[in-house]
């Protein structure tokens, strides 16, 4: 019968502690870059909300103005602009930092009138009368109390 006898101590080379140290420092730097991954997506998902709530803002704006205007134009008010010039409304100056106005704000003009034959019909349907047609510029952000995001909506709305 033969006996194994296990080594001793002094004989092992320590290889497997190598290896669970190399696997640990592998797995360490594969947890970091995940995390790195993670909290870049969370700052473009955070981004992302406050960009399209600023957008939602501005674009409620624009339609509570629109509705006026529609309003007005059945119950056959005057339509409520505030300008009814044809000199070209200048809205990356409106919206510069330095004269920003308030939040909710909402800018109107009436630009039928500032090119030729604009009465006129397209055809016959009440919706194709290039009469009176606005442009209608709103801004807005995020979050009344803390804004980081800014938005201003362009439309032109034909009742």
């Amino acid at each position: 019968m033969q006996t194994t006898m296990l080594k001793g101590p002094r004989s092992q080379g320590g290889a497997v502690l190598f290896v669970s140290l190399m696997l640990l420092v592998i797995f360490t730097l594969l947890g970091l870059a995940a995390m790195q991954v993670t909290v870049l997506q969370e700052r473009m998902s955070g981004n992302f909300r406050t960009i399209n709530l600023a957008f939602q803002n501005a674009e409620g704006q624009v339609r509570a103005s629109e509705t006026v205007f529609a309003r007005a134009y059945a119950n056959g008010t005057s339509l409520p602009a505030d300008n009814e010039s044809c000199v070209p409304f200048d809205v990356d100056a409106w919206a510069r930092p330095t004269t920003l106005p308030a939040a909710g704000t909402v800018y109107t003009r009436r630009i039928d009138r500032c090119f030729p034959y604009s009465s006129r019909r397209a055809g016959q349907k009440e919706n194709e009368s290039t009469g009176n047609m606005y442009q209608i510029n709103g801004l807005d952000f995020d979050r009344a109390a803390n804004e980081s995001s800014l938005v201003v909506v362009e439309t032109v709305f034909i009742p």
